[in-house]
């Protein structure tokens, strides 16, 4: 509840989808996998968490997992002062970007 209630609507991703796809690295939680899939984005984490990334405010958007019963998660991305996407945030984990444009 605390979550939904932080969220503003009305907000739109400030690049396109495609600029936030890529692969994300953390040396001790392994990789997030983001692709763009039909008109929106998709994660993969590890082998457990895959489901699609639904806008929620800004860079942040809600990671709906396939498997109901981990529920959801907010994953944001940090864009750099080159306009790019350059981190992802995850589960108290934070990833960078691998080949970087």
């Amino acid at each position: 509840e605390k979550a939904e209630a932080s969220s503003e609507t009305g907000t739109s991703p400030p690049l396109a989808l495609a600029r936030y796809a890529g692969t994300y690295f953390d040396p001790l939680r392994g990789d997030v996998v983001v692709t763009v899939e039909g008109t929106g984005l998709r994660a993969r984490y590890g082998g457990a968490y895959v489901g699609v990334l639904e806008h929620w405010n800004y860079d942040t958007f809600r990671a709906k997992w396939e498997a109901a019963w981990r529920g959801s998660t907010l994953v944001t991305f940090v864009i750099d002062a080159t306009g790019e996407p350059s981190r992802l945030q995850l589960m108290g984990g934070s990833f960078a970007r691998q080949g970087q444009r």
